[in-house]
């Protein structure tokens, strides 16, 4: 974490946050908090957690690392991916989470996998992307895609995984086209804020001083593969500003 963060200047050893998705009527369920136990808005599901890695060398020591082992698709992992795709390298690489950046960012490697993947299940419904020729950008014409079934995501991370809600990882925008929220990177993946909505993510920073960097705890729930609605930002705007001041 970053020196003039509040987590850095309180010596705060654990914090959470709620970020609602775009379409959810009860928006102001949106918190920052630390210390403390945490208001419950994970309706039914169950809490999955993942360690936080200490940062190497090579990585920026005020980001939350995690170790990604794979991505799935309705269920099956994608084992097209290369092996060692999302692990450390000498130019930086591995996976962090961000509340600062919206969407999110996997090696190019691996996006080029999910894209393909993405694209082949949906022609199979009869979508087709806007633009086919455009490898680095996924997106499709709402009006078609809005009454599809959407292929299900899931991230699986050591001794976790994160089931997706369509909203996590499609955008629908005001052109009438809605995109993926997952954009291919170089040196180094990031698990942007988009991704992280509609779950409490909390951060036990305990172990951080010991062997380990702590433990990254969230919510799952059931994962209801339908369109996203249009979304309105304002709401995540404010508080992604507030985890900046907290964090950062």
């Amino acid at each position: 974490m970053a020196p003039l963060s509040l987590v850095t200047q309180l010596q705060i050893s654990s914090f959470s946050y709620f970020i609602a998705l775009p379409d959810d009527p009860d928006k102001d369920k949106s918190f920052v908090s630390w210390g403390v136990e945490t208001p419950n808005n994970n309706k039914g599901g169950h809490t999955h957690s993942t360690p936080l890695l200490v940062p190497t060398v090579n990585q920026n020591a005020h980001w939350y690392y995690v170790k990604l082992t794979g991505v799935q698709v309705d269920g099956q992992l994608l084992s097209d991916i290369p092996a060692g795709t999302f692990d450390v390298k000498t130019d930086g690489g591995g996976v962090f989470l961000s509340t600062t950046l919206p969407v999110t960012y996997l090696e190019k490697d691996a996006y080029h996998v999910l894209r393909r993947e993405l694209v082949s299940k949906m022609q199979s419904k009869g979508v087709s992307p806007t633009n086919p020729a455009d490898e680095d950008h996924l997106c499709f014409d709402t009006q078609a895609f809005a009454d599809k079934e959407v292929p299900k995501l899931a991230l699986v991370f050591a001794g976790a995984v994160m089931e997706l809600k369509v909203q996590n990882y499609f955008f629908t925008l005001d052109s009438g086209v809605t995109c993926l929220t997952i954009l291919p990177s170089t040196g180094g993946s990031v698990l942007g804020s988009m991704l992280q909505t509609g779950r409490t993510m909390t951060y036990d920073l305990q172990l951080q001083d010991g062997a380990g960097g702590g433990m990254l705890t969230f919510d799952t729930f059931e994962t209801a593969a339908a369109a996203p609605a249009p979304a309105k930002v304002h709401i995540m705007i404010m508080v992604t500003l507030l985890l900046c001041w907290v964090l950062l």
